[in-house]
């Protein structure tokens, strides 16, 4: 019966959860998470206990398990458009390793783009750079550029940089729908513009 099992669910979780509290008053921070960990191995993307973990290792400044957990922690921040949480989790696997590259593209155009929008732009810098090296095959590599020249130019007005990166999405993307979107950004850095994408158009229907 779907609603017992609901129920059943709901009293685990509950109980799930009054026992990491009560570990977490008693100090016992390693029990949590194992716990925490192993509760991830059961159900991968569960956002609460996806939550108290990013907690725990950021209250604890558990670089080693952050660096371990980052892709899920950063898919996790990107699915809650937590732009600040991200932040702090990027800004302490940077301190840690100055070199800290994201696997991942979708993943790093994805973070890049709510960083970008939050105003962190050179971040958004920092987890695009060298795109087109590191995942020369990805279907992220316009998006990618794209976004560089939009920090670049709206962000940090070096119009001679966004530029390069239009240049390139223009000339070695060609057939991705954002290789026109390259040609209007341009014709706007050419003149100082900031760079905005075109204006939804909605066709109304003429029924007179």
């Amino acid at each position: 019966i779907p609603e017992e099992q609901d129920n059943q669910h709901r009293d685990r979780s509950a109980r799930f959860d009054a026992d990491i509290d009560m570990n977490l008053k008693d100090g016992n921070y390693d029990r949590v998470q194992s716990m925490l960990k192993e509760a991830l191995k059961r159900d991968r993307s569960n956002g609460l206990r996806l939550e108290q973990l990013y907690r725990l290792l950021m209250a604890r400044n558990d670089v080693a398990e952050l660096s371990r957990n980052h892709p899920r922690l950063l898919g996790w921040l990107a699915d809650t458009n937590n732009g600040d949480g991200m932040v702090a989790l990027l800004e302490c696997l940077l301190k840690a390793e100055p070199g800290f590259r994201l696997d991942d593209p979708e993943l790093s155009v994805r973070c890049a783009r709510i960083l970008y929008l939050r105003g962190h732009y050179r971040l958004t810098l920092r987890l695009l750079q060298d795109f087109h090296k590191r995942f020369p095959d990805s279907d992220q590599l316009a998006p990618a550029y794209v976004l560089m020249a939009q920090a670049l130019a709206n962000g940090l007005q070096q119009w001679d940089k966004a530029r390069a990166f239009l240049t390139f999405v223009h000339q070695r993307c060609k057939g991705h729908p954002l290789q026109q979107q390259a040609e209007v950004f341009l014709q706007q850095v050419a003149n100082r513009e900031p760079l905005k994408g075109p204006r939804a158009e909605f066709s109304v229907a003429d029924n007179t």
